[in-house]
């Protein structure tokens, strides 16, 4: 079971939306897979986190500086023995469920979402 067929370099658009069909969160994975080899496996993985806000927290407090993951989103791919790439297995993701907290009429405490795209390292890995 290879997965589904994808180029070697694009976006990934991923919809996450909750029962009534509204978006909760839109995922843009920008991809570039060109240089991998034959029969390899690779993953990408895409974190959005919130950092704290700076001007309304207390620096030294170890706590409030932290990062708090928000959505993750980590999607495996593959290439065959002919060199096309796949998605395969199942795609990953990870969201919170409580609400962000800050006050929208004044701003104050809005937190800033930051997007981090990560791959392993090595970057590919043969195929068992």
């Amino acid at each position: 079971k290879r997965g589904y067929h994808t180029p070697t370099k694009g976006t990934i658009t991923l919809a996450l939306l909750n029962p009534n069909g509204t978006a909760v969160h839109l995922f843009l994975i920008v991809y570039d897979l060109s240089d991998m080899p034959v029969d390899h496996r690779t993953f990408i993985r895409q974190r959005i986190v919130m950092m704290p806000d700076k001007t309304h927290s207390n620096t030294t407090d170890r706590q409030s500086s932290k990062e708090t993951l928000r959505y993750l989103a980590h999607i495996n791919f593959v290439t065959s023995q002919t060199g096309k790439l796949y998605m395969h297995s199942d795609i990953r993701l990870i969201f919170a469920r409580n609400k962000l907290d800050y006050d929208e009429r004044t701003g104050n405490g809005k937190p800033q979402l930051v997007t981090l795209t990560d791959v392993p390292t090595p970057k590919y890995w043969p195929r068992k």
